[in-house]
């Protein structure tokens, strides 16, 4: 388990190198809430669609950007350079389940 925890702790000091990266990802996430909701208030206006209002609209945009911005992880690319590299191989032969350390 100790493990775990230090693949873990590895993880989380690795992300917090890419400080602006997590500044710039907040930004654009800003950013594209404001466009959604601009789109639905010339849509929606102040009345409502097949029973969804504005403000329901709004939340849904607001919770589907951090959603995707929690989501999107460097794991995916990480891995990618790895099979294309060929390291995966090392990873895969270590005594621990690699696809928990890519959390």
């Amino acid at each position: 388990m100790s493990l775990y925890l230090a693949m873990i702790g590895k993880s989380y000091r690795k992300h917090l190198a890419y400080r602006s990266e997590v500044w710039v990802r907040i930004v654009i996430g800003v950013v594209w809430v404001a466009i959604q909701v601009a789109v639905w208030r010339a849509l929606i206006g102040n009345g409502e669609v097949d029973g969804i209002t504005l403000p329901d609209m709004i939340t849904y945009a607001i919770l589907n950007t951090v959603m995707a911005l929690a989501m999107m992880d460097r794991s995916l690319a990480e891995l990618d350079q790895k099979i294309r590299s060929g390291d995966i191989a090392v990873d895969l032969i270590r005594p621990f389940h690699y696809p928990l350390t890519l959390v």
